[in-house]
């Protein structure tokens, strides 16, 4: 799923990007690792959904305050959303 996803994100492609968040959304409850915190909110990014994106990496970031990867893509999330 992740490198169908990334492949996605960097042809700037949006057809995968909505079954990617189909299936992670349910996933990331019972699975809450740092990467699928990052790999959805740029999935969010990739369909325009900018307030879920803040929101995922939000959670991520308070889960896992100390995780360089969530931090810096929760920079770019914020850049995106402004």
């Amino acid at each position: 799923m992740r490198t169908v996803l990334m492949r996605e994100v960097k042809t700037k492609g949006t057809d995968f990007a909505p079954r990617f968040i189909e299936w992670a959304e349910p996933f990331i409850e019972y699975t809450p690792v740092p990467q699928l915190h990052i790999d959805l909110a740029q999935a969010y990014l990739v369909t325009g959904q900018i307030h879920k994106a803040i929101k995922i990496i939000n959670a991520g970031a308070a889960i896992y305050p100390t995780d360089n990867n969530i931090l810096k893509v929760r920079e770019h999330v914020y850049k995106a959303a402004n």
